[in-house]
Parts: structure tokens; C-alpha cells; sequence
């Protein structure tokens, strides 16, 4: 069982990064109980401030796990739905939240078959373990309302090579270059459970460079 402070991230460009049923083992063997600990309460609260100070509404918390940030969300304030891969963290989360929208659906899949659209979406430590970060990142920013928002947490790992500082760059690159305006970046450290992250609060542009 993973404490907090253990962190396992999927190999980056591998099948395991989009493997259903790799994480539902994950879920099942208590590999994440950590993310509902104490010691993750810093990033939720961030993440959390973020979403009500943007208003609220509807709020996608895509790669919810069992859904521990709705934990911290006034959910009078905001219409909340979770996706997850996963469908034994989605089932956990049902079980925590019954009254709360959940749905099993990878990233990919979700962007390619929904209609919906939200305020603000919600990316809690999701992207780095993907094979392309970057361009999952242009698509989920595709489901949200013009003038949407999108909520950025990542795990920071030791040292500046990890696939989450390379994630960092990336973004910082996409700001840069015009696609998403940076609205804030918070970046907390829970020294007790050595952990860290970076938040980010961005806003989607209507047609980004190359879009």
C-alpha cells in the first residue's frame, strides 16, 4: 500500500498510462488511499479556492479518482460532474457521494463523444502520466464555455527531469505562445509527507496558435 509522500506515476508513453484495468488494481490494492489523507489537503484547498473563485457552475473533475476535491467544494455553488478511467474509484466515489454526477470514461473518450460544456474544468494530478499531456490538454480545454477556465495540479517529483517538470515547460510554452492566459500559479509544499505541487488557473482563448 502506498503511504503519503509514496507517489507512483505511470511510465509516460505506455500502454499503462491508459490501461482501464491497470488502475482499477491500482484503486482496488489501496496504491492511492493517500490522495483522501491530510496531507493532501493543501492541493484539494487550492484547487477548491480556484473553482469558487471563478464562480463555480458547472465544474468537470476529469480523472476524479474517488472523488476526494468534492469533498471541499460547496456543492451548492457548482454543478459537479467526475469521470475517471477507473470504474472500481468511480464506484468509490458513488458510494461517498451518491447525490453527485460520476462517470467511468477515459480522458480521450470523454472529449470525443460528450456535447456538454463547463466553466471550469478541473485537471487534478491527470496529465503528466499521459503520452501526449499537451494535446489532451487542448482537447479537454475544448469543453469548456467560451471564457472557461481550467484548473492545473500537478505532483512535483524530485529534481527538474521528472515527466511532471516536463509537463511544467510544456505548458509554460502554451501560455507563452498564446493558447491559454495564465490567471494565477500556486505552488505548495507539505514538507511533513514530502510533497509538492503546482497549480495553475488558466483560461481557454476561443482559437488558440495553430488551432
Amino acid at each position: 500500500m502506498a503511504l503519503a509522500g509514496q507517489v507512483f506515476v505511470a511510465p509516460k508513453g505506455t500502454a499503462t498510462a491508459l490501461n482501464a484495468e491497470f488502475w482499477n488494481e491500482r484503486f482496488r490494492d489501496g496504491a492511492w488511499r493517500h490522495l483522501g489523507s491530510i496531507a493532501e489537503s493543501p492541493r484539494y484547498g487550492v484547487v477548491a479556492a480556484y473553482v469558487h473563485k471563478l464562480g463555480g457552475g458547472r465544474v468537470l473533475d476529469a480523472g476524479c479518482g474517488e472523488g476526494f476535491l468534492a469533498d471541499y467544494l460547496d456543492l451548492g455553488r457548482v454543478e459537479y460532474t467526475g469521470c475517471d478511467i477507473s470504474t472500481a474509484a468511480i464506484a468509490r466515489a458513488r458510494d461517498r457521494h451518491p447525490g453527485l454526477r460520476w462517470s467511468s470514461c477515459s480522458l480521450e473518450s470523454l472529449v470525443q463523444t460528450t456535447d456538454e460544456r463547463y466553466d471550469v474544468l478541473v485537471l487534478n494530478e491527470v496529465l503528466a502520466s499521459l503520452e501526449r499531456p499537451i494535446e489532451t490538454l487542448r482537447r479537454c480545454a475544448g469543453l469548456a464555455e467560451p471564457g472557461g477556465h481550467l484548473v492545473i495540479s500537478q505532483y512535483q517529483g524530485a529534481g527538474g527531469t521528472s515527466f511532471a517538470a516536463t509537463f511544467a515547460a510544456e505548458l509554460e510554452a502554451e501560455i507563452a505562445g498564446g493558447r491559454f492566459a495564465l490567471l494565477g500559479t500556486v505552488e505548495l509544499a507539505e514538507p511533513q509527507a514530502h510533497l509538492r505541487w503546482r497549480i495553475s488557473c488558466v483560461r481557454a482563448h476561443d482559437e488558440g496558435p495553430g488551432a
